[in-house]
């Protein structure tokens, strides 16, 4: 499932994303997010560190790898689309929500009377109690798909494949090959 959450800036957009991620995580499912950063001067690595003398050297692509985790730093902007295609090639995710982007089609948690593309799933009023019943809602969602994927004739990995890769890298060669049909007419 993949779920906006739209606001303005300063509304709550990551308070609410820091409320609901734990519940849903603490539940077992595997939770992705995106952040849209609006303001032009995107700098996670600044300074002396390593990795951005290697992004000043040249370095098209930089990645920090620790014993805890692995950042990727590429010097190339990437549409949400194609954020959300390389998300699944990372990894098998349940949730995967995305803070901004309050244009795009996708269905949104809206946070605040902010206008928006894609449906408006929820309203979140700004409170504790009604995050959790957002996380609460979601949940239910991410179960029922779980059971849907589970049942017989449901979609199923192969028995081999690492997990999520197979699947996502045949979602995008299955976009890529439609989307060439089209070209071709």
């Amino acid at each position: 499932m993949i779920l906006g959450v739209a606001g303005y800036q300063g509304s709550g957009k990551t308070t609410l994303v820091e409320l609901v991620v734990p519940r849903i995580v603490e539940a077992g499912f595997a939770v992705a997010t995106v952040k849209h950063v609006a303001h032009g001067d995107l700098r996670v690595d600044a300074g002396a560190t390593d990795t951005e003398r290697h992004k000043r050297a040249g370095a098209r692509a930089a990645v920090a790898v620790s014993d805890e985790e692995t950042v990727y730093f590429h010097t190339a902007a990437h549409s949400l689309e194609q954020v959300l295609e390389r998300l699944a090639l990372l990894d098998e995710f349940d949730l995967v929500l995305v803070e901004g982007f309050k244009a795009s089609p996708l269905p949104k948690v809206v946070v605040g009377d902010v206008e928006h593309g894609g449906p408006a799933r929820f309203r979140w009023d700004g409170t504790v109690p009604h995050a959790a019943r957002i996380a609460e809602e979601i949940m239910g969602e991410l179960r029922a798909e779980r059971m849907r994927k589970r049942a017989p004739g449901g979609p199923r990995r192969h028995p081999g494949a690492r997990r999520g890769r197979a699947s996502a890298r045949s979602a995008v060669r299955r976009r890529r090959t439609r989307g060439a049909g089209r070209r071709g007419r």
